[in-house]
């Protein structure tokens, strides 16, 4: 009887700690979730773009692909990430849209760390247009829309604004016309402008677009242009990275990694002198380069006539025929 009454003990005290196992366990996961939501304020799209400091360097590398990047973009405004390739331009911006992690430093939202927000959250505040944007399986509603059904008002409204609502109208089934990355209906410029529209669909506070301007053309960036200053009438902060500089004439502040350190012009005088300063260097590479060329051909020139020997020979000829007359 003792060692029944024993065994049922044990039995309890082993369910007890198990229990008190999962209790524990489920304590750390509601303390976590209680410290990853955000209660996103009211007036967020009054808040500016804070990137805090940042810092950031992939797993295999040595050293930072830059260090210290301290800017604050107001709302209405745009920054302009500048600087040729590998120089850490799409990382940054993906950075920025909250894609990545920076190793040092904070990206936020007013008060709000972007890497902390629910996803839910993050759609309806920041979109990103990456380099290579991605065209579903699916209707042009729905790739505007983000692969969901949406507003059909504001979507033809952001496809106007792109210069793309009439292409698009002209399908066979118009918006419900299926396409893909494939599509022969569609160029490439026509497939860019739709996943363009996705990122301005939906009035994001955050707008993100890594090199926008390839395949469009000239109706199309200049239609690109009006929507950036569009978005920015309403108040939204629009961050751009790009090789040419056209797009810095939009910009309120202009980040340039092109250096061995990341640079920040700020303002109107200091964008203009910075482009102006541009323009000079590329006119100077350009003339250096044209003379360089002039040269090489003028010394190949005077090479070929001073060591042909076929010349000399017709030279030699020439004069023995005169001297027998």
């Amino acid at each position: 009887m003792g060692y029944l009454l024993v065994e049922r003990a044990m039995s309890r005290w082993r369910d007890m700690a198990v229990a008190l196992k999962a209790y524990k366990r489920i304590q750390k996961i509601l303390a976590k979730l209680s410290d990853n939501e955000i209660s996103v304020p009211e007036d967020i799209h009054q808040q500016p773009l804070v990137i805090d400091k940042v810092s950031f360097r992939y797993p295999k590398q040595s050293s930072s692909l830059f260090r210290n990047i301290d800017i604050v973009v107001e709302p209405g405004e745009m920054l302009c990430i500048v600087g040729p390739s590998a120089k850490g331009k799409t990382t940054l911006s993906r950075l920025i849209s909250g894609v990545l992690k920076p190793r040092a430093g904070k990206i936020r939202l007013g008060d709000i760390d972007i890497h902390r927000l629910q996803s839910a959250e993050h759609r309806q505040l920041s979109s990103l247009l990456p380099q290579q944007p991605h065209i579903f399986n699916g209707t042009a509603r729905e790739n505007i829309a983000g692969m969901s059904e949406g507003n059909i008002d504001q979507i033809i409204s952001v496809a106007k604004l792109l210069g793309i609502h009439e292409t698009i109208s002209n399908l066979p089934s118009g918006y419900d016309t299926s396409i893909s990355e494939n599509e022969p209906l569609l160029s490439q410029g026509q497939l860019k402008l739709i996943a363009l529209a996705r990122a301005f669909y939906g009035n994001p506070q955050l707008i993100v677009m890594d090199e926008p301007f390839p395949h469009l053309d000239r109706q199309s960036r200049s239609a690109l242009r009006k929507a950036i200053s569009k978005a920015k009438e309403r108040r939204a902060i629009v961050v751009v990275t790009a090789q040419s500089k056209s797009l810095s004439r939009l910009a309120d502040t202009v980040l340039d990694l092109s250096g061995e350190k990341p640079s920040v012009l700020r303002g109107e005088a200091q964008i203009s002198e910075y482009r102006n300063s541009r323009r000079d260097k590329r006119k100077n590479a350009e003339a250096e380069k044209q003379a360089i060329a002039e040269n090489s051909i003028n010394t190949s020139s005077d090479s070929a006539r001073n060591h042909n020997p076929d010349n000399k020979l017709v030279k030699l000829s020439s004069r023995k025929k005169s001297g027998d007359r």
